[in-house]
């Protein structure tokens, strides 16, 4: 019987696995002209790990495809690519911090929208943590030292990738959800 790996196993390999990207893609950003290759690479990378993760039985629960679900993701693939391809623009223009600031910035962003628009409800303890990243983003950018337009720009855009991408999924997890509860309605009321 095999053990199952507990929440903080997966939280420090996260961690590893996200500061090493990120510092690896700097010094490649940095390095080659030609690096979106880059993203490429590394989604290869990602196929190949989920393939033989199914192959072998370790992602148990893994399904095929279908026309409906390749339809479904199609907007949030889009969307996570030009996160990709505008985190590893910035890469040679703003240091690693400006870049993690930036998505601090993104949380924010989300629980605005979710908050203002969504109907979410959060705690005066979340707002607070919430107004402190903002003014310290806001405070950081004044007084970044090595400030680059185009760094900022595509610090931007990706920011704005992310929050739309992911108001864009609750929101479509969440009318998923309300089908699913209709169809059980209706099915439990017939049968």
């Amino acid at each position: 019987m095999a053990l199952k790996a507990g929440a903080p196993f997966w939280f420090a390999g996260l961690l590893v696995a996200s500061v090493s990207m990120l510092v690896g893609n700097k010094i490649i950003a940095e390095s080659y002209s030609s690096n979106n290759l880059t993203i490429l690479f590394q989604n290869l990378v990602a196929a190949l790990i989920l393939h033989v993760g199914m192959y072998t039985g370790k992602f148990d629960g893994a399904k095929p495809y279908t026309k409906q679900q390749f339809v479904a993701f199609l907007i949030p693939v889009f969307l996570n690519s030009v996160q990709l391809l505008t985190s590893l623009r910035s890469l040679p223009y703003v240091a690693i911090a400006t870049t993690v600031v930036f998505r601090n910035i993104s949380t924010f962003a989300c629980a605005f929208i979710e908050t203002t628009f969504l109907g979410e409800t959060i705690s005066s303890r979340a707002k607070i943590a919430l107004g402190v990243i903002f003014f310290g983003a806001v405070l950081y950018a004044y007084q970044d030292l090595h400030f680059n337009f185009y760094g900022y720009m595509y610090l931007t855009m990706n920011c704005v990738a992310y929050t739309i991408n992911n108001v864009y999924t609750k929101v479509t997890v969440r009318w998923m959800e309300l089908d699913l509860e209709m169809f059980q309605t209706l099915f439990f009321f017939f049968f």
